[in-house]
Formats: C-alpha cells, sequence, structure tokens
C-alpha cells in the first residue's frame, strides 16, 4: 500500500508540475512582428537622370515616418552607364547613397521599377553634394 501511495504521489508530483511549466511556456512566448507589421510608412521616390530618358523608382519603407522625408529625388542622382562599369573604380556601395546614419532607420528599400533607354547596361544612385 505504502508503494502504491508512493508511486501515485510522484506520478501526480510529475504531472502537476509538467502542467505548471507548459503554463509558463506559453505566456512567456511572444509572437514578433512581422517586417510587414513593422513597416507603417511607405513611399515612392523615381529619380531620373539629367537626360530624363532614363528613371528608376524606389519603394521606402520605414517604422518612422519622419525618416521618409529624407528621401526625395531632388537628393539624388541616377547615372546610367553604357558599358560595363569597374565597380571598384565607381565605389558602389550601399553607403553612397543612404549615408551611414541613414542606414540605421531605414528598414527597407527596393526597386519597384526601372525606364531605361535601349543601351544602358547598368547604373548608379549617388547622393548630390
Amino acid at each position: 500500500m505504502k508503494k502504491f501511495n508512493l508511486s501515485f504521489l510522484v506520478g501526480l508530483t510529475i504531472l502537476v508540475s509538467l502542467f505548471m511549466t507548459s503554463c509558463e511556456r506559453n505566456e512567456m512566448i511572444e509572437e514578433t512582428p512581422t517586417m510587414e507589421e513593422t513597416l507603417r510608412f511607405a513611399k515612392e521616390v523615381t529619380i531620373t537622370d539629367e537626360s530624363g530618358l532614363n528613371s528608376v523608382t524606389l519603394l521606402i519603407e520605414s517604422e518612422k515616418d519622419a525618416v521618409l522625408a529624407d528621401y526625395d529625388a531632388e537628393r539624388y542622382k541616377l547615372l546610367p552607364f553604357f558599358e560595363v562599369p569597374n565597380y571598384r573604380a565607381a565605389g558602389n556601395d550601399v553607403t553612397a547613397i543612404l549615408g551611414p546614419q541613414e542606414t540605421a532607420d531605414i528598414a527597407q528599400i527596393s526597386i519597384k521599377s526601372t525606364s531605361f533607354q535601349e543601351g544602358v547596361v547598368s547604373y548608379k544612385l549617388v547622393k548630390k553634394d
């Protein structure tokens, strides 16, 4: 009888502790917001080259509306290339367009569309001085 009671109590203790542990885990799990949920603000910016014949439209999305104000077509220029450029010499770097402080604030920049005249093989977006 003692063995049965002891086994019953040990089994009951294990079940209760498993139940309590599983409840605590569910309470501790927090859902991580998706990219779509965190990027609440967005705008499109179309940057055109000097000829007006070539353009790139960027979709800029951010967690903060104020960050979007820093991105407009007047601050950037589009450089189309009609031959394959030497990227090392051209300084092809993301920070060339964004700047080191702005990259931390921007959540996502993507190319929505491009329109180039015939013969353009590559392009570069740079910040105007």
